[in-house]
């Protein structure tokens, strides 16, 4: 599900670097990860940061799995995920939030599965942008499927409201970052 045509700016892809801001010795979820395109990215960043990736899409994980054999990758949805309780320090999501099923309960798995002061970064379409509008016309007309696009301020609020304390968000001309900690 991820799509890197927005880190074609290099202020996009730093900014998400630096929300992200992975070490070494990192334990860092990618829900919804698709083929693995952001996973090998932040892989590359840091030496000995593990990347754990789900998306609910077999094919897409069999891809992964095969390309990135030191991402431990597994088919599961954003909101049943297959882990323990505080298994990660870090999570993030790009451009999957809007396939989430029940955005709210995705986000409390997040929230279950990251450490207190883990980080989580969401990066998603800005459906207000022209790109966005194209982009929920396709999916939600042509496709017939029912994407929930939201805009930054109601990722905000739901983030917030599920246990979260927002620590930075930005808009860009495409897309939106949100940067929040799991608060205990």
């Amino acid at each position: 599900m991820a799509d890197l045509s927005w880190s074609s700016s290099k202020s996009d892809w730093e900014k998400f670097v630096g929300y992200l801001d992975p070490r070494p010795g990192d334990t860092i979820l990618d829900i919804g990860a698709g083929k693995g395109t952001v996973s090998r990215r932040v892989m590359a960043m840091a030496d000995g940061v593990k990347v754990t990736a789900v998306d609910p899409d077999p094919k897409r994980i069999a891809t992964l799995t095969k390309d990135l054999p030191g991402v431990s990758a597994h088919v599961s949805g954003a909101e049943s995920l297959p882990f323990p309780d505080r298994s990660f320090n870090k999570a993030y999501s790009t451009f999957a939030a809007h396939h989430f099923i029940d955005f709210g309960k995705a986000l409390l798995e997040a929230r279950r599965v990251l450490v207190p002061g883990g980080s989580m970064v969401i990066v998603d379409v800005n459906p207000l942008s022209t790109r966005g509008r194209v982009i929920r016309f396709f999916e939600n007309t042509l496709q017939r499927s029912r994407m929930n696009f939201m805009e930054r301020d109601q990722m905000v609020s739901i983030m917030v409201e599920k246990g979260l304390l927002v620590k930075e968000s930005s808009l860009g001309k495409t897309s939106y970052m949100v940067l929040a900690l799991r608060r205990d």
